[in-house]
């Protein structure tokens, strides 16, 4: 609340808004997309990870919408399938602060897997994270079969490490945003478009060439305003507040618009 954070990324723990989890022999899910803060029948000590799972969602909404909402940036990353991004708490900070999905494989920066991600991201700044898989390599599968019966085996904690490319691609970014937040926007403003690339030479003026209709534009304006002010001369005759002569200014036209849509108010 000081003001001191001027960015503020979270790895918010998404164990439980995972979508991998399914009654196929492995652990059982927690939430669905059609109940992404947690399904109703639960043994107790899942309740107790989704409402954990809940709490760090809570903060992690509210720190960001108060980093924000203090002239900050903020980024939550999370699996691209994540529940998470389904809640109502996640789709209003996106409405309230127009935050940007930026989608990309971690393997794209040297993770074993693939781990499709979402980068959740206030500035757009960081867009350069959005690389998907080259298909250049081989991938470590997350989820396999185990000795035992076929039991199926999570292997997303190993994952959950980001890349080293990742974070330095990430940082670099950052470091943009603190050094000079308006950096991409420097060619607009010291107006170094290439001269090949302008309409005319910077500083000429042009003059506004006239429209092929405003002369027919401007006679069925005064055709109207004719027609107009006869009706409402007609109508006014026999007021007591009408007007003794033809309206010829701007102010006298306002006024007896007024007083017509007053006195049709009244009827």
């Amino acid at each position: 609340m000081a003001g001191l954070v001027f960015f503020l990324h979270c790895g918010t723990p998404c164990n439980t808004f995972t979508s991998a989890g399914k009654n196929d022999g492995g652990p059982p899910p927690l939430r669905f997309a059609l109940e992404p803060m947690g399904l109703q029948e639960l043994s107790e000590d899942n309740q107790a990870l989704v409402l954990l799972g809940n709490i760090f969602l809570f903060r992690t909404v509210e720190a960001c919408r108060l980093v924000f909402n203090l002239g900050g940036n903020f980024s939550i990353e999370n699996p691209l399938l994540s529940l998470m991004w389904q809640t109502q708490a996640m789709q209003q900070l996106i409405s309230e602060t127009r935050a940007l999905a930026l989608d990309f494989d971690q393997c794209a920066f040297g993770a074993p897997s693939v781990k499709p991600t979402r980068l959740l991201c206030s500035t757009d700044l960081l867009d350069d994270v959005c690389v998907r898989c080259p298909g250049n390599h081989l991938h470590v599968q997350l989820k396999v079969r185990g000795p035992r019966a076929g039991k199926l085996i999570f292997r997303t904690k190993a994952a959950q490490i980001y890349p080293w490319a990742l974070c330095a691609s990430i940082a670099m970014n950052v470091t943009v945003i603190y050094e000079d937040a308006l950096a991409h926007l420097s060619t607009t403003f010291c107006l170094t478009t290439p001269v090949a690339d302008r309409k005319r030479e910077l500083g000429s003026s042009k003059p506004w060439p006239g429209h092929r209709q405003a002369d027919t534009a401007l006679s069925s304006v005064g055709w109207l305003s004719t027609q107009a002010w006869g009706s409402m001369w007609s109508w006014s005759r026999a007021k007591p507040f009408a007007l003794p002569c033809w309206p010829s200014t701007r102010l006298q036209w306002r006024l007896l618009c007024l007083i017509r849509l007053i006195k049709l108010c009244k009827i």
